[in-house]
């Protein structure tokens, strides 16, 4: 049976089963994980060409990788968040890359083939074996967790929803934003980009029409949409929806 992308949207990361073709190289604001769910990963960071099981790489790091087996996991993270101080910590620490021990890549493998099915429990699992888990929403101010809920029932994330989300909780905007970095651990912009490429995602999952499901989600465009999929994973959004299918 083939394999199938699936995605996983969390208020500060992404995990990303990808069974899609080597993305171009490209870079952007996340540090990561990938791991190969079988054999080996073959990775080029800048000009280093890395042949491992699984492996760090730092945000703004030029990179591309492809599995032996055909598919990665891959956890990105917002590069202010707890996730990506963790990472830095128990793995990088300073470099652009740090590649993983063989031994850990085992234990995640282990989580990945007994719990494939549920996202989010290997998400817990393999972020809390790494010792970079967070608990998400706990101590969060009241304001902070409206916010989440706001804007994930939220149908389109349009032009306006800074005045929204202001309205709903009867803040200026820079004390919104400085509010929910403060608590979340990300800029409140970036969180909008991720919930708008979910709804996104999701819209595209249930009508097959991107420019439906992009302009439903508050894009200016399927091109605008294309592009930010680009940008994210280094690869077209025609050869990503190919692969959920």
């Amino acid at each position: 049976m083939k394999a199938l992308t699936r995605q996983l949207y969390q208020y500060d990361h992404l995990l990303v089963f990808s069974a899609y073709k080597t993305p171009d190289m490209h870079s952007h604001l996340a540090s990561h994980i990938l791991l190969a769910t079988e054999g080996r990963l073959h990775c080029r960071i800048n000009e280093h060409e890395v042949l491992c099981y699984g492996i760090c790489i730092a945000s703004d790091v030029s990179h591309t990788a492809y599995a032996e087996g055909g598919s990665m996991l891959m956890f990105l993270f917002d590069e202010t968040s707890d996730h990506a101080k963790g990472l830095e910590e128990n793995f990088l620490k300073g470099n652009d890359f740090a590649v993983m021990e063989e031994n850990l890549v085992e234990k995640m493998r282990q989580i990945w083939h007994e719990d494939q099915s549920d996202l989010r429990a290997v998400d817990e699992k393999i972020l809390n074996l790494c010792g970079v888990e967070k608990e998400r929403e706990k101590g969060y101010d009241k304001r902070v967790i409206k916010i989440l809920h706001i804007v994930h029932e939220m149908e389109i994330i349009d032009s306006d929803v800074m005045e929204q989300i202001c309205d709903s909780v009867f803040l200026s905007k820079s004390r919104v934003s400085h509010l929910f970095k403060e608590n979340v651990g990300i800029p409140l912009n970036r969180y909008l980009v991720l919930e708008k490429m979910r709804k996104a995602y999701e819209y595209f999952s249930q009508s097959g029409n991107i420019t439906e499901a992009a302009l439903r989600a508050g894009f200016d465009s399927s091109s605008h949409y294309a592009a930010t999929c680009k940008r994210m994973f280094g690869i077209s959004f025609s050869d990503y929806a190919r692969s959920t299918k």
